[in-house]
């Protein structure tokens, strides 16, 4: 009875919570993992910490292009690791209506489906658009 049970614990097929733990062994981390939703305000404080980029700048009317980065990099998260809404998302980053923020999407789909390396004078610089969009998507996990 024992050898059944020890052979059934060990063919186990591991879980996604699984494979990020040992990830996140692995890389060092160790860092705990959330499976339930992510609130707007974390995404939006993790990946100004990550781009380097002050919360005023992203809040503000400014164009450089590692505060655009990191709005965009906030918008692909968001809809991806949240259920907001394109309305919610202009808001919660002082954009005025939530057309900016749907072409900001696009805009950031295009750049990950052209494989574009982040150049925006960043810790990241180099990294395809769409890597650094899931490096981060993972660490907010």
């Amino acid at each position: 009875e024992r050898s059944a049970k020890s052979s059934r614990t060990t063919s186990r097929t591991p879980t996604m919570s699984h494979i990020r733990k040992a990830l996140s062994l692995r890389d060092g981390s160790n860092e705990q993992t959330t499976t339930g939703p992510i609130a707007l305000d974390t995404i939006i404080v993790k990946i100004c910490n990550e781009m380097t980029v002050s919360k005023s700048d992203l809040f503000g009317k400014g164009r450089q292009k590692k505060v655009v980065m990191a709005r965009e990099l906030i918008i692909h998260t968001a809809r991806n690791l949240t259920s907001k809404s394109f309305p919610e998302i202009a808001y919660a980053i002082g954009r005025p209506n939530h057309s900016t923020v749907i072409t900001a999407a696009k805009r950031f789909k295009d750049r990950v489906a052209d494989h574009q390396p982040v150049a925006v004078g960043c810790p990241h610089d180099g990294l395809p658009a769409g890597e650094l969009a899931e490096m981060l998507a993972t660490r907010m996990r």
